[in-house]
């Protein structure tokens, strides 16, 4: 019986999340119980533990006597977001295996092309998905499966605020060039250049996001 609990309670979960990353449930929304229950055809239960495992990875805030709610951050916290984004790229490049270096700029470079075949298709919300995937092979290269848990959460809650928000035509133009040039740099193996690309990579999205703070 708790093993089919805790099945129920991570399909749900896993649900959730996806509707959540990719902008379907809206920031700020409310989540029904009820609503969610009925949909998916369990009892509340693995609703209210799914719930309780999105608001372990701050994707949703539960509100006493108001509800369950799509997280909306504030500036604090998207500075916050931001900041733990870029220390964990970072930080998993200078751990990451130098000997692998060219390998991960290979695969990443198969990323770009798709990146690339996005854009000819202007499919933005294909363009964010292979983003999100670039950077999170990035983090994995450090072999460190703390780094990587770690940066699982700010990196849902990054895909939250892109869907949300957005990004102009002209800034994923840029993006893709310099994912271009950390893929190459990778393959050359010069990671000095890498590092310096994605810290102002990482510095502009900070700054874009950050500095006006898209009304939050």
């Amino acid at each position: 019986m708790k093993e089919r609990r805790k099945l129920l309670r991570d399909i749900v979960y896993s649900r959730l999340k996806s509707r959540i990353v990719i902008g379907k449930l809206a920031m700020g929304s409310k989540l029904s119980e009820n609503l969610i229950a009925s949909e998916f055809g369990v009892s509340k239960s693995p609703v209210r533990d799914a719930i309780q495992m999105l608001e372990r990875d701050g994707l949703v805030i539960v509100k006493q006597q108001s509800g369950t709610f799509v997280v909306r951050p504030t500036k604090k916290h998207l500075k916050e977001i931001l900041e733990h984004r870029h220390a964990i790229e970072i930080g998993s490049l200078r751990f990451c295996d130098k000997d692998r270096l060219s390998d991960l700029g290979q695969e990443l470079s198969e990323l770009v092309e798709q990146m690339e075949m996005a854009i000819a298709q202007d499919n933005t919300a294909l363009f964010y998905i292979l983003d999100r995937q670039f950077h999170e092979q990035i983090v994995a290269s450090s072999g460190n499966q703390l780094l990587v848990r770690s940066y699982e959460i700010s990196s849902a809650l990054m895909a939250v605020i892109l869907n949300h928000y957005g990004l102009s035509k002209d800034y994923v133009m840029k993006a893709y060039g310099e994912h271009c040039a950390i893929a190459n740099f990778m393959i050359d193996g010069d990671l000095k250049s890498v590092l310096s690309i994605l810290d102002a990579h990482l510095d502009v999205e900070r700054n874009i996001y950050y500095g006006d703070a898209r009304s939050l």
